[in-house]
């Protein structure tokens, strides 16, 4: 962004953050849905102009798939930019545009979609509310519809007020040193109020609450769409406040599940962080702070493609859920174990069922 200097507005430079505000005003008007439309028509042209990178780079990345879930209700051109600065052609992309959003927005993101092999719109849209069942439904939605495709790694969920803090190439580096952990968050909360109205949780799962933001296995997105032990654990959170911050943290933080990659660590977990995405921008106030990241998202790119810039994991392999997770064999025990009681409970319920 040649407006203002970024490398003084990520130093904290107080003089060109004041001159920023000024510029912000002066900048020229965003893209409309009709005009990201009318580019997208020409896909070729539609990926030049917002500078698609159409290839994986490099062996590591093709190799890493990462799926991703987008929930997007408004600001095309803020979502084109999101979306460009995560895309590889290696990943792939569900995007959930929420029912309230009118024909045209909706028409503007499938013509996006439409560009690519690997962006698709949810095979069903619902009116998201905060606080309620219908936060977490487009997630489930997204993992079902990624499900099918057989490579990916790992499962990332994202809003289109989001930016990546992290290049593909350090995604992929991040979640290679996690080695098979889940990154979800977790608080320790009182969570009487919020539970009050649901009952005791099934299965003796003890409740935890934390973000719905996540960066999971594929282990973990099977466990969440084909056990009836998280089946049950969902119906019984559409029955607590805000299900979206309870479910996914719960089912990680019971290892007793057998999930593999969950966390088998006391609560809390208060490990800090760098993070790999950012959230809350808007393009109404945050656009010279967007084009900020995207102008250094972009120069990362670049140096650690052509070798002049390294990225140590050695922070994230050293997280406390990293170290302190159940492993595949461990999960296979548990489930083993768990098999094996069921079925021989079966048999008795069978042979009392003779008398």
């Amino acid at each position: 962004m040649k407006e203002v200097d970024c490398m003084k507005l990520f130093a904290g430079d107080m003089k060109e953050l004041t001159r920023s505000k000024q510029v912000h005003k002066d900048l020229p008007a965003l893209p409309t849905e009709k005009d990201i439309t009318r580019l997208a028509k020409n896909c070729r042209n539609f990926v030049r102009v917002y500078g698609f990178i159409m290839n994986f780079l490099t062996e590591e990345e093709r190799n890493f798939p990462i799926a991703y879930s987008i929930l997007v209700f408004k600001d095309a051109h803020q979502v084109t930019q999101l979306l460009q600065a995560i895309y590889r052609p290696q990943n792939v992309y569900c995007i959930h545009v929420d029912q309230k959003a009118d024909q045209s927005y909706r028409d503007t993101m499938a013509a996006i979609a439409d560009c690519f092999h690997n962006v698709f719109l949810a095979s069903r849209s619902v009116d998201v509310e905060w606080g309620r069942f219908t936060v977490l439904e487009p997630e489930l939605i997204c993992m079902r519809d990624l499900w099918p495709f057989k490579k990916w790694k790992y499962f990332i969920n994202l809003t289109g007020q989001e930016f990546p803090l992290r290049t593909n190439f350090e995604l992929v580096r991040i979640l290679t040193a996690y080695n098979g952990a889940n990154d979800v968050d977790t608080v320790e909360t009182k969570l009487d109020d919020r539970l009050s109205s649901a009952g005791p949780p099934p299965h003796g799962i003890v409740p935890t609450m934390g973000s719905v933001h996540i960066a999971v296995n594929r282990d973990f997105v099977d466990y969440v769409l084909h056990s009836p032990v998280a089946q049950d654990l969902l119906e019984w959170t559409q029955f607590v406040a805000i299900p979206d911050e309870t479910f996914f943290s719960s089912l990680n933080h019971n290892p007793q599940l057998g999930i593999r990659g969950s966390y088998k660590g006391d609560l809390p977990l208060l490990d800090t962080r760098p993070e790999m995405f950012a959230n809350k921008f808007y393009q109404d106030y945050s656009r010279v702070a967007l084009e900020c990241l995207h102008q250094r998202l972009y120069n990362h790119t670049k140096d650690e493609f052509l070798g002049m810039m390294e990225f140590d994991t050695s922070y994230y392999s050293n997280l406390a859920f990293v170290n302190n997770t159940v492993t595949a064999e461990e999960a296979t025990q548990i489930l083993d174990t768990e098999s094996t009681f069921i079925s021989a409970l079966n048999s008795l319920t069978a042979m009392l069922g003779m008398f």
